[in-house]
Order: structure tokens, then C-alpha cells, then sequence
């Protein structure tokens, strides 16, 4: 029983040194080519809040306060993040 025992344990850790092996392989040939940006987000309404807090609420464009919208500058940020990227 006990020689059932390590025989058993031999092909579970072949099994996972194969497995090992696979995704190592896998992964290497995934990655060729693939780059990755990290970009920080343009302005967006929520950014923008403290510079109109003393203009009234009703005369607020739409975008302040709002996070969902971006700001005339958040726009302007996106097309030149834009650009850059496909150079």
C-alpha cells in the first residue's frame, strides 16, 4: 500500500511539473507582442467641482460634478493620450 501511495504521489507531481512546463510555454508565447499602458484618466466632472463652487449650481454645465463626463480639458487630454499612443 505504502509503494501505491508514492507511486501515486510521483504522478501527481509529474502531472504538475508537466502542467508547470505547459503554461510557462503558453504564457512566454502569449506575451510576444502585447504591451501594456497605464494612462491616468483624463479630467472629469468630478475633478472640476472646486473651481465652479462659487458659480451657482444652476448655471454649471453638465459636466461638473458629474464623474461620467469629462471636462473641455479631459476632452482635449483624451485625443492627445490618443495620438500619442499610435505613434
Amino acid at each position: 500500500m505504502r509503494r501505491n501511495f508514492k507511486n501515486k504521489f510521483s504522478k501527481l507531481l509529474m502531472c504538475k511539473f508537466l502542467f508547470l512546463i505547459f503554461f510557462i510555454a503558453v504564457s512566454n508565447s502569449l506575451q510576444a507582442g502585447l504591451k501594456i499602458y497605464f494612462i491616468r484618466h483624463a479630467e472629469a466632472g468630478h475633478n472640476v467641482v472646486k473651481e465652479w463652487e462659487n458659480v451657482p449650481k444652476s448655471e454649471w454645465p453638465a459636466y461638473v460634478g458629474n464623474g461620467d463626463l469629462l471636462s473641455p480639458k479631459g476632452e482635449i487630454q483624451k485625443i492627445e493620450a490618443a495620438q500619442k499612443l499610435k505613434k
